[in-house]
């Protein structure tokens, strides 16, 4: 029977929230992660090994990994895991650096950078060639005072000067010779223009995982290991924070696989950020509008974002760090080198002889790099 009433009709109030909530569930980060940690799962097959946030768009570029269908490829992502273009540049086999200045993303090559423009994704002049060669760069990092573009690969680092046109490389070379340093990632402190390089053989009779280089007025660096790093195992991407702490990849020298760490503003305590085995992080950036870190995991084709406020780093004590580095006077596993861990291969393992150094060996002298 049909009644005489008319249907009724829900406030308008209910209509907005139950679309705020499909909003909400639509962009939310997967697996039940807290607000400290959140994973989100990308909308095509990225297998994402690095990231680099674009302040002018809100977006993300990424190398797609081994697990796509296009190795080593760019694309393009948004913050909640939307691919936004796909495919839309490779620099070469050796990709491995990001970095967006202004409207450019730099992308580190085999022996030159990349550039694109990071609005219209056109390919523009590449940098550093017949300059750079062998250099097989790693770490890539923006002077935003100096408007320089830090470098480095094996065993060396570079500057390239932005302002001119075209911009001109200097490049410091020689480094296996003259210490124990093996360059790897790169970060410029944005207050004084300083530099902290990873040692991509950091282990226990290859001196610290991390170096701080002063940069002198005329050009000169001076590097020198930070001590709380010695003899930790390799180190691969870094970053400092807007705290000034710093952030960095070191290989599990058990699993092979980078973790994130922490490294205190006075440089003198470490943490690690907790995270599952399983979740193979593979590179490292920094996302500065929400103040999140950014973690690619390629073999996941997903995203971590991990607030450094309360994503809950846990304190590394002194016998831990030894640990990690290994007793003098015993063989320990060498894991491969960070970068290749990004192609969601099994890490293999190299055995090492004795420790050459007891834990109260003196640290390597400071290393001077001429301009």
């Amino acid at each position: 029977m049909a009644s005489g009433h008319a249907p009724l009709r829900r406030p308008r109030w209910v209509a907005a929230l139950a679309f705020l909530c499909a909003c909400a569930l639509a962009t939310a980060p997967v697996d039940g992660q807290d607000l400290a940690t959140k994973v989100f799962k990308l909308t095509s097959r990225i297998a994402p090994k690095s990231l680099a946030y674009d302040t002018l768009h809100d977006k993300y570029f990424t190398h797609k990994g081994k697990l796509s269908d296009k190795n080593g490829f760019l694309s393009v992502l948004s913050p909640t895991g939307e691919v936004i273009k796909e495919d839309f540049g490779m620099c070469d086999e050796e990709n491995r650096g990001l970095e967006v200045v202004g409207d450019l993303l730099y992308v580190n090559g085999a022996n030159k950078v990349c550039v694109y423009n990071t609005d219209s994704f056109e390919t523009l002049p590449s940098i550093g060639e017949g300059q750079l060669d062998g250099a097989a760069l790693t770490g890539i990092a923006h002077d935003p005072k100096a408007n320089l573009l830090w470098v480095a690969g094996a065993n060396m680092i570079a500057r390239i000067d932005l302002s001119q046109s075209p911009p001109k490389v200097v490049k410091t070379t020689g480094l296996f010779t003259k210490s124990k340093l093996h360059p790897n990632g790169i970060a410029v402190d944005p207050k004084n223009g300083d530099l902290l390089v990873t040692n991509s053989e950091g282990g226990a009779d290859e001196g610290a995982s991390v170096h701080s280089c002063i940069v002198a007025p005329l050009g000169t660096v001076v590097c020198a290991p930070v001590e709380a790093t010695a003899r930790l195992g390799e180190a691969g991407d870094v970053l400092i924070g807007p705290d000034g702490a710093a952030y960095f990849m070191l290989a599990d020298t058990n699993t092979g696989n980078p973790k994130v760490h922490r490294l205190s503003v006075k440089r003198n305590a470490l943490s690690e950020l907790p995270l599952e085995d399983s979740e193979q992080v593979c590179g490292l950036g920094y996302d500065s509008s929400r103040g999140v870190l950014l973690l690619p995991t390629c073999g996941e084709n997903t995203f971590f974002t991990a607030d450094p406020a309360t994503a809950g780093f846990t304190p590394m004590a002194q016998e831990n760090q030894r640990a990690l580095g290994g007793a003098a006077g015993l063989s320990r596993p060498k894991a491969r080198a960070l970068w290749e861990l990004r192609e969601g291969e099994q890490p293999r393992f190299l055995m090492e002889g004795p420790a050459a150094a007891p834990e109260t060996a003196p640290m390597a002298a400071p290393l001077v790099l001429g301009s």
